[in-house]
C-alpha cells in the first residue's frame, strides 16, 4: 500500500502540472499527442541523465582523484548534461512537430511539457 501511495505522491505533481501546462494556450490548445509526445520525450531525457553519468564517472574514478569525480558530479553532471539532454530532445521533438509550433506559447508549453516529463521520472527514481 505505502509503494502506491508514494508512486501516487512522485506523479500528483507531474500529472496537475502537465493539466495546467495543456489549458495555458486558451485560444489554440495544443492536440493531446503531441503534449503526450513531449511528455515521454522528457522521460527520455531522463533516462538518459541518469544512465550516462554513471558511466562517465565510473571512468573518472578509474582514472582520476575522488576530488575530481566529486566536483564532475556536482558541477557537470547535474546542470549540464540535464538541460543539455532536455534541449536536445526539445530540439528533436520541434523538428518532427514544426508546422504545429506556430507561435511563443506552444515553444513555452513544449518544452515546460519535457521539463515535467524528466520530473515525472526524476520523482521516481529519487523517491
Amino acid at each position: 500500500m505505502f509503494a502506491f501511495l508514494s508512486s501516487l505522491a512522485a506523479a500528483a505533481p507531474s500529472l496537475i502540472l502537465l493539466y495546467c501546462l495543456r489549458c495555458l494556450d486558451p485560444v489554440e490548445r495544443e492536440p493531446f499527442r503531441f503534449i503526450l509526445l513531449a511528455f515521454i520525450f522528457g522521460i527520455f531525457s531522463a533516462f538518459a541523465v541518469i544512465y550516462a553519468p554513471n558511466i562517465l564517472s565510473w571512468f573518472m574514478a578509474s582514472n582520476s582523484s575522488s576530488d575530481s569525480v566529486i566536483f564532475f558530479n556536482r558541477v557537470i553532471e547535474a546542470p549540464l548534461l540535464e538541460e543539455l539532454s532536455k534541449f536536445c530532445f526539445l530540439v528533436v521533438l520541434l523538428f518532427l512537430i514544426r508546422k504545429e509550433v506556430d507561435s511563443l506559447v506552444d515553444f513555452l508549453v513544449y518544452s515546460s511539457v519535457i521539463a515535467l516529463g524528466f520530473e515525472f521520472l526524476e520523482n521516481y527514481y529519487y523517491q
